[in-house]
């Protein structure tokens, strides 16, 4: 009986024992898939943050010359009013001068 009983046991225990290797099995290539999936992740956040601080520099170079830009434009703008103004200036004196002279005797 106990013989019996022992082989019951050791048959049980060789069961046992082969489920759980097989689950080990399915557990490892598990853990390889994750990993491999947890470093092609870590690519792909590296790429995307390159790529985010080289946008943002651009943004940020893009920002700096167009201030530089609009400020050029503006002190060309105040050159040119002055500008603009003597000649109305001229304009208006050379418009008054032709209205005030006597017509030319032909």
């Amino acid at each position: 009986m106990e013989s019996v009983d022992l082989q019951s046991k050791y048959q049980t225990l060789a069961a046992e024992y082969s489920k759980v290797t097989a689950k080990c099995t399915v557990l490892k290539r598990a853990v390889i898939e994750e990993q491999a999936k947890n470093a092609e992740l870590k690519d792909e956040l590296t790429e995307t943050d390159r790529q985010l601080r080289q946008q943002r520099q651009e943004v940020e170079s893009l920002t700096f010359r167009n201030e530089q830009l609009t400020r050029r434009v503006g002190v060309l703008q105040e050159e040119l009013d002055p500008s603009r103004q003597t000649k109305q200036s001229k304009r208006k004196d050379r418009n008054l001068l032709h209205t005030n002279t006597p017509p030319l005797p032909i």
